[in-house]
């Protein structure tokens, strides 16, 4: 279902969405009542997201993803420029097997369900500030956050995703549908580094290969890569405001 979608890069969908806004300067010449800009007087949202996930889950396709994320945010503007935002996210993803010991043309089997969950704190910046821009607030930021998988036992071949550290960049805008309801939408990169057993370097012994061409799934030897995941968000929330 995501693989489709995410064949363009997801950060130049939301990019569209930021394209319009102007500095903040082009308010001089406006009269206050027919300003584009608007001030943000509720500075604190709680949210409900769904996340498409894609990537290719590295070189093999070990890793997590492709599949469908549901959780949500807290956020908070410290000064109505700069926010802090905590996140929580779970689901099930998809991952190929690989067997290092199989026969170089059919070592690949799946996907199989790979469970994930997600915790991440992040920090962004509105663009237009404290304001709103024809009621559309973009912006920009990054994260860092743990990943926590759960056991696929049809995964024969010692491979643990296992709980990663990762960081997010994003970008993304909230358009205010009223005071107090909020559309969310998000593209973000989530990236993640993967180290596999050492029997991914190995010549199968069933199959070895020569010198010069190796059967292994790793001929170089090298067993650890970071890997890139696109992630599209959109979620529906409320804004408002402590009493003090």
């Amino acid at each position: 279902m995501t693989r489709l979608a995410l064949r363009v890069h997801p950060l130049v969908i939301v990019l569209a969405l930021a394209g319009p806004v102007a500095p903040l300067g082009a308010q001089v010449g406006h009269a206050p009542d027919r300003s584009p800009y608007r001030d943000l007087t509720r500075t604190q949202f709680v949210t409900l997201v769904g996340s498409s996930f894609g990537g290719g889950g590295g070189r093999i396709g070990t890793a997590p993803h492709d599949g469908t994320l549901l959780g949500g945010r807290l956020e908070f503007l410290a000064n109505r420029t700069l926010g802090i935002q905590f996140g929580f996210s779970t689901g099930t993803l998809e991952r190929m097997i690989v067997n290092p010991e199989g026969p170089v043309d059919n070592r690949v089997s799946g996907p199989v369900d790979q469970t994930l969950t997600m915790v991440e704190f992040g920090v962004q910046l509105n663009v237009t500030g404290g304001k709103t821009w024809h009621n559309i607030a973009p912006f920009v930021g990054g994260g860092i956050g743990l990943a926590f998988s759960g056991d696929t036992p049809e995964d024969t071949s010692e491979f643990d995703f296992g709980n990663k550290f990762f960081f997010k960049p994003n970008i993304g805008a909230r358009i205010f549908l009223s005071r107090s309801v909020v559309l969310r939408l998000e593209a973000a990169s989530v990236f993640w580094k993967v180290t596999h057993p050492d029997q991914f370097a190995l010549d199968p012994p069933g199959n070895p290969g020569t010198p010069v061409n190796s059967n292994a799934v790793f001929p170089g030897g090298n067993l650890r890569e970071w890997i890139g995941n696109g992630v599209l968000t959109v979620g529906l929330g409320t804004a408002f405001s402590f009493p003090f």
